[in-house]
């Protein structure tokens, strides 16, 4: 249903570009593709079948992620982009694979859309500020948004001990959202609260942590986000990764200690 609502965007002739669809969705693209005359063209990870494009992930620092990207055109190895997890390859690799169709009648280079992906920035979204540790800054407010962090903490991160300061608002449900983190989280947690009279209560927010992030080494509570962070720096190796989650509010307030207000 919700692919057949997306497909109403194909227009008669122009060409469709489409990353990796369940297959019932795919055939619901395909149909409306082929009904409309517009050829379809798919990106895909891994080693898609010959016709499609197809990308690879590569690395990731505090300056973002890179991958590899097999395309109808062009071939681009250690492609970079600012931002990490790995729904933002699939986007960079969908773009690319855009740019490459738009560019076929207008000679466009890769060298101006690389440019791009790697100037594209979306500060407080899986937001690296910081190398050893590496700290990643993630406005995650809901159960849907916590679901990506924790496949970008899965994709990215594998192997290393995860730490996390954590503060939401009071209106949220923290029991889904910490459940969604709750295999990804290894090392030590801090329940904070944003800075908002309307925050839920550390202590609340620690209660329900201890409970559910069961793998985590342990789980305090600090009212000040501020000293939370310093609190986790204190005890993480260089190879650790320390991630801010669970509010824009929490977010903003301690992305200034990296990145200065207006840089953006």
């Amino acid at each position: 249903e919700i692919a057949g609502e997306k497909a109403g965007i194909i227009k008669r002739g122009v060409p469709v570009v489409t990353g990796a669809l369940h297959p019932e969705a795919m055939e619901v693209v395909a149909r409306t593709a082929r009904t409309l005359g517009a050829r379809v063209y798919r990106v895909l990870p891994g080693d898609g079948p010959e016709g499609t494009a197809h990308y690879s992930p590569g690395g990731v620092s505090g300056a973002g992620t890179t991958f590899d990207y097999e395309g109808f055109r062009w071939s681009l190895s250690g492609v970079r982009i600012s931002m990490l997890g790995g729904h933002q390859i699939r986007n960079a690799s969908l773009a690319l694979g855009v740019a490459e169709i738009l560019g076929e009648d207008l000679g466009m280079h890769p060298s101006p859309v690389l440019e791009g992906l790697r100037s594209a920035r979306w500060p407080g979204r899986v937001e690296a500020v910081s190398d050893h540790p590496l700290v990643i800054l993630d406005g995650a407010h809901n159960p849907s948004g916590a679901r990506v962090l924790a496949r970008s903490v899965a994709e990215l991160f594998s192997g290393r001990t995860i730490h996390s300061v954590v503060g939401m608002m009071g209106d949220k449900d923290a029991n889904a959202m910490l459940e969604n983190l709750a295999g990804s989280i290894n090392g030590r947690v801090i329940a904070t609260r944003p800075p908002l009279p309307r925050a839920k209560p550390e202590e609340e927010l620690g209660a329900a942590a201890r409970s559910i992030l069961t793998s985590a080494q342990s789980v305090a509570v600090q009212s000040d986000p501020e000293v939370a962070v310093d609190e986790i720096l204190a005890h993480c190796d260089p190879s650790d990764v320390l991630i801010i989650w669970g509010s824009l509010y929490l977010v903003g307030a301690v992305r200034g200690r990296w990145i200065p207000a207006g840089s953006d």
